[in-house]
């Protein structure tokens, strides 16, 4: 369990869609190093921390399936998502799956009620298609290796590519409405992951500009390193795995100072 993200890096599979919150479909977690609603983790449960805090400020549930159960922002949810209003206002939310395999319906229940979801799969068993009632639809498209090739949601398209050692090799992610382009690319040597790096466009100007750099001990990720376009655009994340039952990811400032920290169950 706790060489995952030794593997997770090197390979990524379309096997886990259905359990991840609407406005996470698709996205690429920098944090884990996965594809959110693509790739799933060894984790049962994640909290991110704060030191001076002993109550987490955000709560992941998985089942023993790797399904998102319920998610708890403490009284934070005002920069976090609920299905209803585009990413806002939800504390606490929990997730209901008709069956364990390849399941139809989805219930999502928080403050604001119980929303319906009803998936259909491909004839290959993946998932091809997700309608929240009347508000959201998801659609997905695979290559022929199985591999996620397209995300449709909302107003955003997600393209995926695909290296020859099945590796993801760069995502794209175009907003339809504002002409916002994102891109993320990979870049690997000796069959590990060592640089990321990531823009974001919207009509001729850069939001996001970011590099991602990745050091491994052991075989294992053990710090990735954020420089954006300022001096001082600098934080690092340090990978811990001396407990047997978690794995704790620091955040840190540019001088590695301790900010705050994620702590993984397995």
């Amino acid at each position: 369990m706790k060489y995952f993200l030794t593997f997770l890096v090197i390979l990524m599979y379309t096997i886990n869609t259905y359990s991840q919150r609407i406005c996470n479909y698709g996205e690429y977690d920098f944090v884990l190093n996965t594809i959110n609603g693509v790739d799933k983790t060894d984790f049962l449960l994640v909290k991110f921390m704060n030191d001076d805090q002993k109550k987490p400020l955000h709560i992941y549930k998985y089942d023993s399936l790797c399904r998102l159960i319920e998610v708890n922002f403490t009284g934070r949810g005002e920069i976090f998502a609920d299905a209803r209003s585009s990413c806002n206002n939800a504390n606490n939310s929990h997730y209901k799956y008709s069956s364990k395999l390849k399941p139809k319906k989805l219930e999502i229940t928080d403050e604001d009620g119980t929303l319906n979801a009803i998936l259909n799969y491909d004839i290959n068993g993946n998932l091809k298609q997700i309608k929240y009632d009347a508000i959201l639809t998801v659609d997905y498209e695979y290559n022929i290796n199985n591999q996620i090739k397209s995300i449709t949601k909302d107003n955003k398209f997600y393209i995926y590519f695909w290296n020859k050692n099945n590796k993801i090799k760069r995502i794209e992610i175009d907003f339809l409405d504002d002409k916002t382009h994102q891109e993320i690319k990979f870049l690997y040597k000796e069959n590990k992951l060592k640089e990321v790096s990531h823009t974001k466009v919207r009509l001729g100007f850069q939001l996001i500009n970011r590099l991602y750099t990745y050091k491994y001990e052991k075989e294992r990720v053990c710090e990735v390193k954020v420089k954006g376009e300022q001096l001082s655009d600098v934080f690092y994340f340090n990978y811990n795995y001396d407990n047997r039952d978690k794995l704790i990811i620091a955040r840190k400032n540019s001088g590695k100072k301790y900010l705050n920290h994620y702590e993984c169950y397995y």
